[in-house]
């Protein structure tokens, strides 16, 4: 079993405390994504505005649904 396997056998459930490092994994994972390329085009803006966008979504998986990462690293993160 690869490491990658064993976290994913085990994933960490994240709480509010972990709302903010986990929107900065999503801001970076999507930074280029089309869509908000589109939304917000302006670069600077994009950086400024793409975490607390996630950081909103995050909290509201963690009250109203389940928010998990591969690890307490965060390297992965799903709502």
């Amino acid at each position: 079993m690869t490491a990658m396997t064993a976290s994913l056998s085990n994933p960490f459930r994240l709480t509010g405390a972990e709302a903010k490092p986990a929107a900065e994994v999503f801001a970076r994972a999507f930074h280029d994504e089309p869509l908000y390329c589109h939304i917000v085009p302006d670069l600077d803006i994009r950086k400024d505005v793409l975490p607390h966008l996630f950081e909103f979504r995050i909290r509201y998986g963690v009250l109203y649904g389940e928010v998990y990462a591969t690890s307490s690293n965060l390297e992965g993160v799903a709502v």
